[in-house]
């Protein structure tokens, strides 16, 4: 095994793909270096910060989520609650923030899946069957 130092300051490492020794002992290098920079990386309390699962939304964001479930739009959203646009704007980002969602659709979807919004349910359906109306209730 040996080893260049680049323009750059890197560090290349040449190894004989055929030598197991070079390659056991570059692999025990790279786990060292890997477990320093770990450590290195963690808070000084030592607390390793970890992901929230489920996400707290709050109830404003699950009230505008809702309403845009509904049907609704940032602006029919705004004047139900008698908010500004750029508010009920500002509720839908943070929203689809905490719930890791790209889109006004999947944070919905996130919040229904986790039951900070209820879906609404379908629309009744009038169908002709044998010459009597009859109303059909869609099932998912």
């Amino acid at each position: 095994m040996s080893t260049t130092e680049t323009r750059d300051g890197s560090l290349e490492i040449h190894v004989d793909p055929q030598n197991e020794r070079e390659l056991e002992s570059l692999l025990d290098t790279v786990t060292a270096l890997m477990s320093q920079h770990v450590r290195d990386s963690r808070p000084s309390s030592g607390v390793v910060p970890s992901l929230v699962w489920p996400p707290e939304i709050s109830e404003r964001e699950a009230e505008v989520l809702q309403l845009i479930a509904d049907g609704g739009t940032a602006g029919s959203v705004a004047l139900a609650l008698h908010l500004s646009i750029h508010t009920v704007r500002s509720h839908i980002r943070n929203a689809r923030r905490k719930l890791k969602s790209t889109t006004i659709s999947q944070a919905v979807a996130v919040a229904i899946m986790l039951g900070h919004v209820t879906p609404k349910p379908p629309p009744a359906a009038a169908a002709e069957l044998d010459g009597a109306a009859e109303i059909l209730l869609l099932e998912p």
